[in-house]
């Protein structure tokens, strides 16, 4: 158990906090922690951790750092960063890993970085207010991502990218200025029962092959669903009414012919077959 502390946290063994922590904590080899509903804090704008540099190589900070390790459980953290943190967690390198009851709201890139991992659960999150995306994964190999809400992030609500069977089940995207879920090149990736509104585009599978889009509500953004150079692809039993451009879109090639778009129920504003 740890109480009330600051500065730079670092863990090795599985701990519990007892009170808030201001400043970061870092967790070693698959070293778990579960915040018990207290805040992790910045007083001032934390420095960039070392190892945490994004796809443009710019280092990053983060409230939570875990690099590596398998098995690792982070639970029940609220991290309001207040433009303090680049990210609330920061995932690199993990196998087996759990993310449960995460709120990470206002932080200065994004809530949940995750790359360069296998096998990763995120469950019951909160990611609001961000000012990039709410959730991004990168080059992640079997995910789940469910009952999990990203609101009014500048980003999107969700991002992926060459990462593959990935599955994302209920929960809500709503005014994430660029949209709901994005899904940038992979395989074998699903989004069943989410709700997406209020941006540029509510779903939108990109370069991607062997994918279903099941089950969402896309409404009030300029595009409800596009599909991009999608292959072999099935798109069941959605609802896209009120969007400004396109209810349902599929850029035109060979490869669309691939996909198969059934009992959906779509305005008029589409280009895909008629349901």
């Amino acid at each position: 158990m740890v109480g009330a502390t600051e500065g730079y946290l670092v863990i090795e063994e599985t701990t519990s906090l007892t009170e808030v922590h201001f400043g970061q904590i870092e967790l070693r080899n698959g070293a778990s922690l579960f915040c018990n509903g207290h805040s992790i804090m910045a007083v001032n704008a934390a420095p960039p951790l070392p190892n945490c540099e994004d796809d443009t190589g710019a280092a990053r900070s983060a409230a939570i750092k875990s690099l590596g390790g398998s098995g690792a459980t982070i639970q029940d953290c609220m991290i309001t960063g207040a433009g303090r943190f680049d990210y609330a967690v920061w995932v690199e390198d993990a196998s087996d890993m759990q993310i449960i009851r995460l709120q990470a709201v206002d932080n200065s890139h994004g809530g949940l970085h995750v790359a360069d991992s296998v096998d990763v659960s995120i469950e019951d999150g909160y990611f609001a207010s961000n000012w990039g995306h709410g959730v991004e994964l990168f080059r992640v190999s079997s995910a789940s991502i469910v009952d999990t809400d990203a609101i009014v992030n500048r980003g999107m609500g969700f991002y992926q990218e060459d990462s593959d069977w990935i599955h994302y089940s209920r929960g809500e995207a709503i005014a994430n200025q660029s949209g709901g879920l994005y899904v940038l090149r992979g395989e074998d990736n699903w989004v069943e029962h989410l709700k997406a509104s209020g941006g540029w585009v509510g779903v939108e599978f990109n370069d991607t092959s062997t994918f279903t889009i099941e089950g969402t509500d896309t409404t009030s953004n300029d595009y409800g669903i596009r599909v991009v150079n999608g292959r072999h692809g099935h798109i069941l039993g959605n609802v896209a009414h009120g969007n400004v451009v396109y209810d349902a879109w599929q850029s035109k090639n060979t490869s669309s012919s691939t996909n198969d778009w059934h009992d959906n129920d779509f305005g008029t504003r589409r280009n895909v077959p008629a349901q």
